[in-house]
């Protein structure tokens, strides 16, 4: 049985006024696991359009990959699949000069910190359950 969507109206509304506010806005959203983060996300984004974003835990180069043709496919411009970029920073550079105020979620973004830093659960000491760094993307 899928839990119920409640209580969540002020989050909804906090999340509405960011997105008409005409600015920039980069919005971490974050908490403890299960507690509905991805469903927020998810019924904020049901009348938007949007780019929504989950990463893997694969590699950094295949999301790079998977959220070119995210791009691709938001835009209509199938050369985002072909683009060749260095990493996801000249990747989202593209996207904002295409595009007026992009709007992308990037869910489980701490998963691209982990890849990025080198501390993906594959590559990091065995035993250990997380690992610190600074990350460049």
């Amino acid at each position: 049985m899928k839990p119920e969507f409640v209580d969540r109206g002020r989050e909804l509304a906090w999340l509405e006024e960011r997105f008409r506010s005409g600015g920039a806005e980069l919005l971490v959203i974050y908490g403890r696991r299960r507690l509905g983060k991805t469903e927020l996300l998810k019924r904020f984004l049901r009348s938007k359009r949007c780019i929504y974003f989950l990463v893997s835990r694969t590699s950094l180069r295949d999301n790079v990959e998977s959220l070119k043709k995210k791009i691709a496919e938001f835009t209509g411009k199938r050369l985002y699949e072909r683009l060749q970029v260095r990493g996801l920073g000249e990747l989202l550079t593209y996207l904002a000069e295409e595009v007026e105020r992009p709007c992308l979620v990037i869910d489980e973004f701490g998963y691209l910190v982990e890849l990025t830093a080198g501390c993906s659960p594959t590559s990091r000491p065995r035993g250990t359950r997380s690992c610190r760094g600074g990350a460049s993307f």
